[in-house]
């Protein structure tokens, strides 16, 4: 123990001489998936280092296909965009996991791009889908893809006139083990063929030419084979009406037949969904448009007795409009099926289609955010009364996303949105060092509905862990800093959501792990979207800015008491003379005065900066800033160096350079000065603010500008008023385009450990406090403190044993062999044996031995009739 305590005092005071401080900071894009990193630096701003990449969990972009259930319990999927190449992935999810996995990025001229359909699983288990574009003639490819193996073959590169080009829907496989598809061009005619894929021997062969009025044009969707084997499926457009048509194919004879002309009002008109064969063995379908609301119509084909009813009008109030998507039988016999567009949001809707009653009813309207918008594809069986869906859009990022509805609570759950970051991505503030030694931080998107999440980080561990997901509700999109206020607790501000949508305050328990949002922004009455930090004055209260709202709609000051949770508008900004649109926060300067900045507005409409006297209540306007000679559009806050009077603050433009200005104001002269001029080497356009390390130096990051032209860390000794670029940020390992601030660490910090201790006799705790002589077990709390006044605090599991002696009496025949392996073959009785346990401590045992050997004679006896030895047998004859 005593060595092991040596070693850890020598760790801590080995780095302490290396490096005693350490500045932690944000960037808003950078990193492997450009969604933003968490850096630091040394203490001077040097050798910025990569610590945590936000990541692109969910690549992908706009899925219009279905997933398909893999043999092996998984569900794979296709995005018709995103991915490393921007034109498509193949993706996996597993839902007994919650694991999404991309599984192949679309390549263009090897493996296709852009794929718009489903894929389908044969019955090798092998799963084919096809690309619309790409390939070898860039018509679409038709591939394989093996889900054990994770291997992709292309069968088929599309080339126009022989096989078709473009196909848009998805494939399957007749009981003849052929797989049929569609293309939407190429052929003859260039308006889409009918193929056959044989998989045993790996040809494809065009099978229809579509031709317009007589047999449609442009099918999009997936062809079925109904109970009398024949199969079924539609063009969105030709026929006598130009609307389309519903038509039979004969895959034994090759025939094909156009069963019905859809003519728009009667029936309905651009068929572009899949057909479903119900229970009943009737196929169903929807229309895109036509009907009596031109919104399209659900319909019912009998194959057998080849009988057409349309069942339904889209509306798109009541019902949604212009299903993209066909329809799917649950396990209570309920069809259910999605419109594109329409119902209350006009994102889409599902509903549920009775094919006994002909009933139909709206389940659920999309939303665009967290339930998604325009699902084009159809739903699919999942576990119990669930369906697994996609959307083409909603979601965080607008690209979509995957959910499970259940039928029978008729509640969406969505699993995620495509391309975005569920830990987080593209912070827009800064860290906090908390009292618990964690840092703290917000992202602006990402998390479970891409709003934001707010997040811990240990700087010694290096370990990343999301705190909370904003939800809208509770608020979204955070711009700003957390603070830690003198109860503990954390407190910030979102720039959106809320029960008004224009941002919250919320409060943060550390110790609890519990999110409250304490009050909602309402706009013209108070102010929205504030996008700085709250700040704790001395009479326990937090005051903040917004930039917008108010009565002129240029933001407000505000002061919140979170023991009485009463929040008080105290300024309007008006522009012109004040300043508008404040986008930092308020610093408490030595004189218990508030300063700030705004953004816009004042004299020259380049930003001000002013004066709030929490006692008075008023507010004064003190620099106007005009460009080249002060800087414009001071984005950040002011800090004040140690406690001179001297406020320092960025312009994110102006200067000699129009590149911003760093500034010095003083609040006992009331003069300003403009200190450095940002240009293209040294950084430019300053976002941020600055702070200042305990080596008495002030440091900031700017937006652009550098070495690569994507920020720079800097220096400025305001005392000899020099400026020294400190790192270039380079995008991959240090991120780019900073906008908040840094923050300075000790890397000697606190520290906490268990210990579990056997030892014998006695035992002192390392810091040499207490010694422990009883025997017995004992838990103990230690601090070892060192130089730097870190503390180690240590928990101790402590087992004292005794020295113990003892006598062993022993009785044996000829000989003894003892535990310790020593062999006695006569008495002894003064022999000691020494045992050594785990902890060190010793038994010492003395033996007490009798050795008794075997002895070998005769006994010569007389006796009268019979005569009993001394074991017990008697004899009663001569033996």
């Amino acid at each position: 123990m005593k060595s092991f305590f040596l070693f850890i005092s020598f760790f801590i005071y080995s780095s302490l001489q290396a490096q005693v401080t350490e500045l932690w900071g944000l960037t808003r894009v950078g990193g492997s998936d450009n969604f933003g990193v968490i850096y630091k630096t040394n203490g001077d701003g040097s050798a910025a280092q990569l610590q945590h990449n936000f990541e692109n969990l969910y690549p992908g972009q706009s899925p219009y296909g279905t997933p398909v259930l893999a043999s092996n319990g998984k569900l794979y999927g296709m995005t018709s965009a995103g991915g490393a190449n921007n034109i498509g992935i193949l993706f996996e999810y597993d839902p007994a996991l919650n694991e999404y996995k991309v599984k192949l990025d679309f390549d263009g001229t090897n493996l296709g791009s852009y794929p718009q359909g489903s894929l389908y699983k044969a019955s090798n288990n092998k799963l084919y889908g096809m690309t619309s574009t790409g390939g070898s003639s860039n018509g679409g490819t038709l591939f394989e893809y093996d889900p054990i193996m994770d291997t992709i073959v292309v069968k088929v590169h599309f080339d126009g006139t022989s096989l078709g080009r473009t196909p848009f829907g998805s494939l399957m496989q007749a009981n003849n083990g052929k797989i049929y598809g569609l293309t939407r061009n190429g052929g003859d005619n260039n308006l889409g063929v009918l193929f056959e894929y044989n998989i045993t021997l790996d040809t494809c062969i065009k099978k229809i030419d579509f031709d317009g009025s007589n047999t449609g044009s442009y099918p999009y969707g997936k062809l079925i084979q109904s109970v009398n084997g024949l199969l079924y499926g539609t063009a969105s457009a030709g026929g006598a009406n130009g609307n389309g048509v519903l038509f039979e194919y004969n895959i034994w004879t090759e025939a094909f037949v156009k069963e019905l002309d859809f003519d728009g009002t009667t029936n309905g008109a651009s068929p572009y969904s899949h057909l479903s064969q119900a229970s009943n063995n009737k196929l169903y379908g929807t229309t895109m448009y036509g009907g009596i609301h031109n919104q399209g119509t659900l319909f019912e084909y009998d194959p057998i007795l080849n009988i057409f009813v349309k069942k339904v009008d889209f509306e798109s109030n009541t019902l949604g409009q212009t299903p993209r998507s066909g329809l799917n039988e649950a396990n209570n016999g309920m069809l259910y099926g999605m419109t594109s567009a329409g119902g209350a949001n006009g994102k889409g809707t599902i509903y549920e289609y009775d094919i006994n009653t002909s009933n139909i009813q709206k389940r659920l309207d999309f939303d665009g955010t967290s339930m998604g918008a325009a699902p084009y594809a159809n739903l699919i069986a999942g576990p119990g009364n669930s369906l697994y869906g996609l959307t083409s859009a909603g979601g965080g990022n607008n690209y979509g996303l995957f959910f499970e509805y259940n039928f029978s609570s008729n509640t969406l759950t969505k699993k995620f949105s495509f391309e975005s970051a569920g830990e987080g991505s593209t912070p827009n503030g800064s860290l906090i060092y908390a009292n618990n030694n964690l840092l703290y931080g917000m992202t602006y998107f990402g998390g479970i509905d891409n709003l934001g999440v707010l997040f811990a980080f240990d700087p010694f561990t290096n370990t990343y862990e999301k705190k909370f997901d904003f939800d809208d509700i509770n608020g979204a999109s955070p711009s700003g800093n957390l603070l830690q206020a003198s109860d503990g607790k954390l407190y910030g501000l979102t720039s959106e959501g809320g029960v008004n949508d224009l941002g919250v305050i919320f409060e943060y328990d550390i110790a609890l792990d519990t999110y409250n949002k304490r009050y909602d922004f309402t706009g013209t009455t108070d102010g929205e979207s504030p996008r700085g930090t709250l700040i704790e004055a001395g009479n326990g209260k937090l005051y903040g800015l917004t930039s917008s709202g108010g009565l002129n709609d240029k933001g407000t000051l505000f002061e919140y008491d979170p023991v009485a949770g009463i929040f008080t508008k105290k300024i309007d900004f008006d522009g012109s003379n004040l300043g508008a649109s404040p986008q930092g926060s308020l610093l408490l300067a030595s004189n218990g005065k508030l300063y700030g900045l705004t953004a816009s507005g004042g004299a020259s409409n380049f930003g001000t900066l002013f004066e709030y006297d929490i006692l008075s209540n008023t507010i004064t306007k003190r620099v106007d800033f005009n460009g080249s000679n002060r800087g414009s559009y001071p984005y950040g806050s002011l800090i004040e160096a140690g406690t001179t009077g001297k406020l320092y603050g960025l312009a994110y433009f102006g200067g000699s350079s129009n590149r911003g200005a760093l500034f010095e104001y003083d609040i006992n002269t009331n003069t300003y000065a403009k200190k450095f001029d940002f240009n293209a080497t040294s950084g430019s356009y300053p976002r941020g603010s600055l702070m200042q390390a305990m080596n008495g130096n002030l440091y900031g990051t700017t937006y652009f500008g550098g070495a690569n032209n994507q920020g720079t860390i800097f220096e400025y000794d305001y005392i000899n008023e020099s400026f020294s670029k400190t790192s270039d940020l380079d995008g991959s390992v240090s991120g780019s385009y900073t906008y908040g601030d840094l923050v300075e660490i000790i890397t000697c910090h606190n520290s906490r450990d268990t210990l579990f201790i056997d030892a014998c006799n006695s035992y002192t705790v390392p810091s040499g406090d207490e010694t422990y002589t009883t025997a017995g077990s004992y838990v103990v709390m230690d601090t070892v403190s060192n130089h730097c006044g870190a503390d180690s605090i240590l928990r101790i599991n402590l087992t004292i044993n005794t020295l113990s002696l003892g006598v062993d009496v022993i009785s044996a025949c000829n000989s003894y062999t003892w535990i310790d392996g020593l062999t006695y073959t006569s008495n002894n009785n003064t022999a000691t044996h020494t045992l050594t346990n785990a902890a060190g401590c010793d038994s010492i045992i003395t033996l007490d031995l009798t050795i008794a050997n075997t002895v070998t004679g005769s006994d010569v006896v007389a006796a009268c009739n019979s005569y009993t030895w001394i074991d017990g047998i008697t004899y009663t004859s001569d033996n």
